[in-house]
């Protein structure tokens, strides 16, 4: 009976420890509490960040890309540049507002929908599984591997862990499943690790 109660009892004190593991984890990317010294920002930049990402973004249903500075939707490296705005919108919606650091993203349902809609208009249309397509001549060099097998499931990943569970099942899932892939054509060597 006392080893089933202990046993029970370090389940959930381990459940607690990943909870409290990731949390500090977002909290330092975002900016802030635990590990200043570490974070990559601070609170108050991320909600400018944020205005400046979404004032750029086409928000219509008809759009042909989310960015306008990043068009190429054959090009990993665009790809990856419109993850980092959507990166920049995320956090500002996990931050939540400081006495001197007021954020209108914080759990906004507004924000939270256009990180949605653009995360799955990025998984539609632009990281798809399709045939290689050489880079465009003034992007000469910038489509290679690392964009597709590193720099786009890292930067879904950094969006997805930042967001926590505020996004759907059914996108999670959808962007799990397409980065788990790491390229566009995953027909020549699968999955990774497989």
């Amino acid at each position: 009976m006392i080893v089933l109660l202990s046993v029970f009892s370090y389940e959930k004190l381990l459940e607690i420890d990943y909870q409290v593991i990731i949390q500090n984890y977002i909290d330092s990317k975002i900016g802030i509490k635990y590990m200043p010294k570490y974070a990559t920002t601070q609170p108050g930049s991320n909600q400018a960040a944020a205005d400046k990402a979404i004032a750029q973004m086409l928000l219509t249903d008809d759009r042909a890309y989310v960015f306008p500075e990043y068009p190429n939707l054959d090009q990993g490296v665009e790809i990856t540049g419109a993850l980092s705005y959507l990166y920049s919108i995320a956090k500002a919606y996990a931050t939540p507002p400081l006495p001197k650091s007021p954020n209108i993203h914080y759990k906004n349902i507004t924000t939270l929908d256009i990180i949605s809609k653009a995360l799955d208009f990025i998984v539609e249309k632009q990281y798809t599984f399709r045939e290689y397509v050489p880079p465009l001549p003034n992007n000469k060099g910038k489509q290679d591997w690392y964009e597709w097998q590193i720099a786009i499931p890292r930067a879904i990943n950094d969006i997805l862990m930042t967001m926590g569970q505020d996004i759907s099942n059914e996108l999670l899932t959808k962007l799990v499943k397409r980065s788990r892939h790491y390229q566009p054509n995953s027909t020549h060597s699968g999955p990774i690790g497989m």
